[in-house]
């Protein structure tokens, strides 16, 4: 395997070291000898240019001068890299020293596009992120589900979870990058997974391949008003780029009639979230692909058919 480490950052300086160390123990566990450890900086305010440059590796740093949001700036690394495998990591999260050791034994397993592993929180006690469920009813997608099956050590996911995600190169050049429609932050990789899949291709659960995550610490210092405004804003995004029309006219009318039944009590974060939506509209462009060879009816159907029959866990 040869391997490009992208790591996305803003203001992850106290984090870095410790993410960046993470990831050199689980390369030399994994006997990995070409690989590249990139570190793209969405115009960080703190000494994380600082902190890279005194780490003794193979680490490439690209500084740049405007603030994009996550997509943007994981493509900026994604096209800075060299090698076919590419894991997309975030600053927060630390790797145990088997996770590219169990990625490389799933990467066996042929016709498979995406790989993601179990994310802990900080002590690594609890499981909080698995195998995404794919669930769908009318007019809405779920994307907040995980599955868990202690008999299976892989699993078939919905999408890969942009905290930890290990994806070939060539499944990029067919399917597109991130959507930078959703900058500055989520949702991004639910669609893209969706968009992956309903190009035909797989992900997959690595039970083994573990990583603890601190918890969304970039997102912590951002003011919660236009974090949520962001999150509804997006949320329709990915409802709008993959639902059918008559569900996606039903999701809008739902969410209309939410919006003013909180406007009632003075709530103003989903009627924000649906402005920006529409003011956004005309900058929304499906990454190219014009059609899908699956719907997304099919698309969830083949995935329901290819998990376990019993011994899940949702959570």
């Amino acid at each position: 395997m040869e391997l490009s480490v992208v790591i996305p950052n803003y203001n992850g300086a106290l984090m870095l070291s410790s993410c960046i160390e993470h990831v050199i123990f689980a390369i030399e566990k994994a006997q990995i000898k070409t690989f590249e450890i990139i570190v793209s900086d969405d115009a960080s305010t703190d000494n994380s240019k600082t902190v890279c440059l005194n780490i003794n590796t193979k680490l490439q740093f690209l500084d740049y001068a405007h603030n994009t949001g996550f997509s943007g700036n994981v493509n900026r690394g994604i096209n800075a890299s060299k090698y076919n495998w590419i894991l997309i990591l975030n600053t927060d999260v630390f790797l145990d020293v088997s996770y590219l050791l169990e990625c490389q034994k799933a990467i066996k397993h042929k016709g498979i596009a995406c790989y993601t592993g179990s994310v802990y929180n900080s002590n690594q006690a609890t499981l909080c992120d698995a195998a995404k469920a794919p669930k769908h009813k009318f007019g809405k997608i779920t994307t907040t589900l995980n599955l868990y099956s202690k008999p299976h050590a892989y699993l078939p996911s919905f999408f890969c979870s942009g905290s930890n995600l290990l994806i070939h190169k060539e499944i990029i050049n067919i399917c597109g990058a991130l959507h930078e429609g959703f900058n500055p932050y989520y949702y991004e990789d639910a669609e893209w997974g969706i968009r992956i899949g309903r190009m035909g291709y797989k992900h997959w659960y690595v039970a083994k391949a573990a990583c603890r995550h601190l918890g969304s610490a970039t997102i912590n210092s951002i003011q919660p008003l236009r974090v949520a405004i962001t999150i509804q804003r997006n949320r329709m995004l990915l409802h709008y780029l993959h639902l059918p029309y008559v569900e996606f006219v039903y999701y809008v009318i739902r969410n209309i009639s939410a919006a003013i039944l909180q406007l009632l009590i003075g709530k103003t974060v989903l009627t924000l979230g649906i402005i920006d939506f529409y003011k956004s509209l005309h900058k929304i462009k499906n990454n190219g692909i014009q059609t899908y060879p699956l719907t997304f009816k099919t698309y969830i159907a083949q995935l329901q058919k290819q998990l376990p029959s019993s011994d899940i866990m949702y959570f």
